[in-house]
């Protein structure tokens, strides 16, 4: 049956059975469950309680949300009025995309110059071989930009691993438009995709985002940890775990395929509609139980030596590194660089165990309100 998300409920499940399998076939096999099992044993009802009251300080925070939506669809529509007389297309990524908005989010955009596959690569050559090409493609770029007055256009970031504009648009949000990037397209439609399959997805996303702001650990501007690792962090256990929340989304969702042409996830993204994802899942745990099973699993995953994959498996590194090293099948290149990443993790997910062991869970479920303008 399909199901539409919201994030302005709870859902209250039946936990399953202590005899549950204490790995599923695609996770690591040494992960040993018994902790969290022990402790969903022990207190439940506390976990579910103050869970509760994490998400319901987080609904309190989401009602403002709607005010960063409607920015970022007038600044999208003047960016739009830019390029109407073309036929280039600006694709929101990201939070933006993915139905996982905040009141901290930006714009974030793909520029595509042609819906033709081989304008596109010819495109994509020149820009990535030619920097006489790339400069004068994202000079011409930012000066159309301020003819039309959409706002403060700063100087290209030409040298940066992906160039981009940054725009602090006349309504007052951030826009970073990238260019000709179909990787960022797919995998905004994939993080879409299981945030639409199961609620429960968005709203460990969101309670694993805010401990990531409450550690310090997430800023990508500076080198940290972005919310796509967060994600992907999320969405990877949850295909991971004994019973799975999600299946393998790829697999079920024909139109994740890197097969499928990637014109068709662009316009799921621009147009910004409900994919309507067949729901089927076994496991009806509650968010608390699934938000202390997540904190076991990787209090257990040693990161220099281990990697993991967007569908719920893990590999043994080539060679120990200080990089969390997620495989995703949308990006041929490493997708974090954050400098002692292994160790930051580790530190993160043994200070929640500790708050778990000692039952100590009014911490683990603390919202941390961070100063975020919205108006």
């Amino acid at each position: 049956m399909a199901r539409k998300i919201s994030f302005l409920k709870i859902i209250q499940r039946r936990s399953f059975s202590l005899n549950s399998p204490s790995t599923s076939s695609s996770a690591v096999s040494y992960i040993d469950y018994s902790f969290s099992n022990e402790r969903i044993k022990s207190s439940l009802p506390k976990i579910d309680y103050n869970c509760h009251d994490f998400i319901k300080n987080l609904n309190k925070d989401l009602r403002n949300v709607h005010i960063v939506k409607n920015k970022i669809q007038f600044a999208r529509s003047d960016l739009h009025n830019c390029f109407k007389a073309s036929d280039i297309r600006l694709v929101p990524i990201g939070s933006a995309a993915n139905l996982l908005l905040s009141n901290s989010s930006d714009l974030d955009l793909v520029l595509l110059p042609s819906t033709n596959l081989k304008n596109w690569k010819d495109f994509m050559k020149n820009f990535s071989e030619k920097e006489h090409f790339r400069d004068e493609y994202m000079r011409r770029t930012r000066k159309q930009l301020i003819s039309q007055k959409v706002g403060k256009v700063e100087l290209p970031f030409f040298k940066a691993k992906i160039p981009i504009i940054r725009i602090w648009s006349k309504r007052k949000i951030q826009v970073d438009i990238q260019f000709g990037n179909i990787e960022p397209i797919r995998s905004s439609l994939f993080v879409r995709t299981c945030v639409e399959f199961d609620e429960r997805v968005g709203l460990l996303a969101h309670w694993l985002t805010n401990k990531f702001q409450e550690a310090n650990i997430l800023d990508s501007k500076i080198g940290l940890f972005s919310k796509y690792h967060v994600n992907a962090l999320v969405i990877h256990f949850l295909q991971a775990m004994p019973y799975p929340v999600l299946p393998d989304i790829i697999q079920l969702s024909p139109w994740l395929s890197k097969e499928n042409d990637w014109n068709n996830a662009v316009k799921v993204l621009t147009r910004q509609g409900s994919l309507y994802v067949p729901s089927e899942t076994t496991n009806e745990q509650s968010v608390g139980e699934l938000v202390v099973q997540l904190i076991d699993y990787y209090s257990q995953i040693d990161f220099q030596r281990i990697g993991i994959d967007t569908r719920g498996g893990v590999f043994a590194k080539s060679q120990q590194n200080d990089f969390l090293d997620i495989s995703d099948e949308y990006f041929s290149g490493p997708t974090c660089r954050v400098t002692d990443a292994p160790r930051k993790l580790q530190k993160l997910f043994s200070k929640l165990r500790t708050m778990t062991k000692e039952d100590y869970f009014e911490g683990v479920f603390r919202y941390h309100k961070f100063n975020e303008q919205v108006i």
